[in-house]
């Protein structure tokens, strides 16, 4: 079975199946978006999310799923120390 970067494949496997795949699916789609540069880490958050909440009895929405991982994704990128963060496009003309 392939990881693809991300540990506990098999936990993965299992909290996605729990939940509608549409549902998991949407917010993959979303945050991929947000951070195309951490997919991995997106997938890797998504499935914590829904185990940690599925172990607590929290039903989950998709609303709840994508707020819950986009704090935690802001707040890995903003731990990063400043030479590891990408800079800021510049635009093409102006130096």
């Amino acid at each position: 079975m392939s990881t693809d970067g991300v540990r506990g494949q098999g936990v993965v496997a299992i909290a996605i199946r729990s939940q509608s795949n549409e549902t998991v699916d949407a917010v993959r789609e979303r945050l991929c978006a947000l951070f195309p540069d951490d997919a991995a880490e997106v997938t890797r958050q998504i499935t914590l999310a829904v185990a940690c909440a599925e172990h607590l009895n929290i039903k989950v929405t998709p609303e709840l799923l994508e707020n819950l991982v986009t704090e935690h994704l802001r707040a890995k990128v903003a731990a990063k120390p400043p030479r590891f963060r990408m800079p800021p496009a510049i635009p093409l003309g102006r130096v």
